[in-house]
């Protein structure tokens, strides 16, 4: 973002995933504003910060909105947003308007590319290079893959494929699905296609995934 010389007052936007988050963040971001305050002022710089914390609901559209009321208000530095799928739909809209993103928690490979936007975590590759050793370890010779409608999934399920050298079957849900009973026999069909003795499944979900688990139940087959 282009600063002019005579500004002395930078707001912050802090994105946070969901509005649970919003209380601890506020107190991390107080205690940081006025710290910041107190250097500037023993060091008779003539700045002040402040940090304008908004979540994002869970949804990626709803990331995208907040980036854009900032650009809209001035707001240029944004730490955030947390996740890839957020991240992925705000990059182009930040690197168009200038803005700088520092996502704290995105991790999909997808992201890892020349932008405006700065990851502070290793991305997804390390994960997936565990995983597929753990399953080659334990004899693993094809794999059914369950996993949620965004780019950290998304990014995960890509490197499993290109890594893994067994059979793959892949079920992909919307990332707002909260009932998961009527994905199971499509979950069955697709773990049946897999011709290999030793079968393991593998969530890449979130939250969700407690909900996938219950859904399970009267399913041996995905269990087992």
């Amino acid at each position: 973002p282009v600063v002019s010389p005579l500004q002395t007052n930078f707001t912050l936007g802090i994105l946070v995933d969901r509005t649970t988050s919003i209380p601890n963040v506020e107190v991390i971001t107080r205690y940081a504003e006025a710290k910041i305050t107190q250097y500037c002022n023993q060091s008779d710089l003539p700045y002040s910060f402040s940090f304008d914390v908004k979540t994002a609901e869970g949804q990626a559209s709803k990331a995208l909105e907040q980036v854009q009321v900032w650009d809209e208000e001035g707001v240029h530095l944004v730490v955030g947003p947390p996740w890839s799928s957020m991240f992925c739909v705000c990059r182009s809209y930040a690197n168009d308007n200038g803005m700088l993103m520092f996502s704290q928690e995105s991790t999909s490979p997808l992201l890892t590319v020349d932008d405006n936007g700065f990851r502070l975590t290793v991305s997804d590759f390390k994960e997936v290079q565990i995983l597929v050793e753990l399953l080659k370890s334990r004899g693993i010779d094809s794999i059914f893959i369950i996993q949620g409608g965004n780019a950290w999934a998304d990014g995960l399920a890509n490197e499993i494929d290109r890594l893994f050298e067994g059979e793959i079957e892949l079920l992909r849900y919307a990332s707002e699905t909260t009932d998961f009973t009527g994905h199971m026999n499509l979950a069955l069909q697709k773990l049946s296609k897999l011709s290999g003795e030793n079968k393991a499944v593998v969530g890449l979900s979130f939250d969700e995934l407690t909900q996938v688990m219950n859904a399970t139940t009267g399913y041996p087959e995905l269990t087992s």
